[in-house]
């Protein structure tokens, strides 16, 4: 029976296996506190299998007739770096990158021959329900970009196939069992519920007039607004765009086309491009906005399109691959804090700026003829199912609706 010693103040475990079969007659696994119960179980099966005689073959092939040691080309850590220098981070979706950094946070040293079995993939699905308290929605998003990267392993034959794809439908749903152990740890059920959040025309005046620089109801002052200019550009297009925060700071002079009113984004969240038509409110808020970069009013002194950026606040040159996408992250978590606190003076403290991008969706189908497969182009969803999550059209357009099908025609 392997041999277990507890590291690090009992933080981390290492395995030893000894055996007459193996080169070096060692084996060495070590692994976290939390992912203990996996490592038995798997460490069983391996001794198993060792004592029929047979090495399994991705043990084999790392034999050198030395001991095999801990990390080295079969760790989730390995295979992360291997995955994002083969297929580049551009070609790899900006949200699987962040969630796949977190999961290297937690696994990067777990093996890739234990992160395959039947036991991780339920214990890791069971931590993001609740240890991390995640939405359903949140959890597919996880499981899905982890599945992506561990079919990189596949194609390069390091596994034969990937458990979390043998999960059953519904994991993501939270169980009565799940329910319960989080209600017993004083935690909340996660619900699955698309945001229908729309700021009402009133609530609309109000944030444009505290943006504008005037005092807001209930405060001493007005608030202290960075950029001025190209803080209230974003806040004003974004609702007429459809596009996500992300999308609008890191924007290039060169992707906007006044002459055939287009917006360029060369690659989205989904990883797929995409172009954004600019109405005449859009064309003459940029126009206006790049005047006051030019005269350096409204808080735009000192800026002047750095490595062709449209505005101020991503710190660094997007050309350049280090740090883009956590840098990305951090400039959009940033301006997102910001403009909270904006939304929470102007009386409207539940508001969220991803929420103007249902507004804008709504817009859409409220004010234009435009059929459901265009306007899923213009915002870049990649299911109409996933266009209808951003869907929520007022009542009275609903009422006006339904009143010209009254009767008989």
């Amino acid at each position: 029976m392997a041999s277990k010693k507890y590291l690090s103040n009992g933080t981390r475990i290492q395995y030893t296996i000894t055996r007459k079969i193996i080169p070096g007659k060692k084996l060495y696994y070590s692994c976290s506190k939390a992912e203990e119960a996996i490592y038995d179980a798997w460490i069983a099966k391996l001794e198993a299998t060792l004592d029929l005689g047979v090495i399994p073959p991705e043990i084999k092939e790392k034999f050198d007739g030395k001991h095999h040691e801990p990390g080295g080309t079969d760790t989730f850590g390995w295979l992360l770096r291997s995955y994002r220098t083969a297929a580049g981070d551009q070609n790899i979706k900006d949200d699987d990158l962040s969630r796949l950094d977190k999961v290297a946070e937690e696994y990067g040293g777990t093996k890739l021959t234990v992160m395959n079995t039947s036991e991780w993939s339920t214990n890791f699905i069971s931590q993001l329900k609740r240890q991390k308290n995640l939405s359903e929605a949140t959890v597919l998003h996880y499981v899905g970009a982890l599945r992506r990267c561990l079919d990189f392993a596949v194609r390069n034959g390091k596994l034969s196939s990937v458990s979390l794809r043998f999960e059953k439908r519904g994991f993501g749903t939270y169980t009565p069992a799940d329910i319960d152990w989080l209600l017993g740890n004083g935690k909340e059920v996660k619900e699955n519920k698309p945001r229908s959040r729309r700021p009402t025309v009133k609530e609309w005046t109000e944030i444009l007039r505290v943006a504008s620089g005037e005092k807001p109801e209930n405060r001493q002052r007005s608030l202290e607004l960075e950029f001025q200019a190209a803080f209230e550009c974003i806040l004003k297009i974004a609702p007429e765009t459809a596009m996500r925060l992300s999308e609008i700071h890191t924007l290039r002079l060169s992707q906007v086309n006044f002459e055939e009113r287009i917006i360029h984004l060369p690659r989205t969240k989904n990883g797929s491009e995409r172009f954004v038509p600019m109405n005449s409110l859009v064309v003459a808020l940029l126009t206006e906005y790049l005047e006051h970069v030019k005269n350096g009013t409204r808080g735009m002194t000192g800026f002047s399109q750095v490595n062709d950026l449209l505005f101020p606040f991503y710190p660094g040159d997007l050309d350049s691959l280090k740090d883009t996408q956590s840098r990305r992250a951090a400039t959009t978590n940033l301006l997102s804090h910001r403009y909270a606190s904006l939304f929470d003076a102007a009386g409207c403290g539940d508001l969220r700026f991803h929420d103007l991008r249902h507004e804008a969706v709504s817009r859409l189908f409220e004010r234009t003829n435009l059929g459901e497969t265009v306007i899923q182009k213009i915002t870049g969803h990649l299911s109409k199912e996933a266009l209808a999550r951003y869907l929520n059209l007022r009542a009275e357009f609903l009422v006006e609706k339904i009143e010209g099908a009254a009767g008989m025609k």
